[in-house]
Parts: C-alpha cells; structure tokens; sequence
C-alpha cells in the first residue's frame, strides 16, 4: 500500500476522534495494563467503556463511568 494511501486511511476517522490529555492519572484496576482505559475515559469525561476484559468490567461503575460488555450494552438500550 502506497504512503498516500495509509496517510489517507489514517486521516479517515480525524472527525470523531478525540486526542484526550492525561492530566490525572489511575492506578486502580487489579491490571496494571488497563488503567490506561481508565485514564482516557476520567481525563476524557466519557460516560461509559465498552469491554469484554473482566478486569475492567469488574470495577463497573468507575467514578461515574460505566463499564459495561457489548452485550449488557445492547441490552441496556
């Protein structure tokens, strides 16, 4: 694939992504390695996380953020 074309994939979803800046940080889920999603939704104001990893689902809610399975999620609406 030419460069053109990955840069342009890449610019594809630019309208709906929102870069979110890490200003406080979490060290609270009994994974490490997802306290990033949980520091992208609190820094990010989101008010709800979409997973399937039982260690985020487990901390449902999360400082008023939901923390649902895709399927609770349809279920809910």
């Amino acid at each position: 694939m030419s460069r053109e074309r990955r840069e342009a994939l890449l610019l594809r979803p630019a309208p709906i992504v929102q870069v979110v800046l890490v200003v406080q940080q979490i060290r609270e889920c009994r994974n490490p390695n997802d306290d990033k999603f949980l520091e992208a939704a609190i820094n990010g104001r989101a008010g709800i996380i979409l997973s399937g990893d039982a260690d985020l689902v487990h901390m449902h809610p999360f400082r008023g953020v939901s923390i649902l399975t895709p399927g609770d999620y349809l279920q809910s609406a």
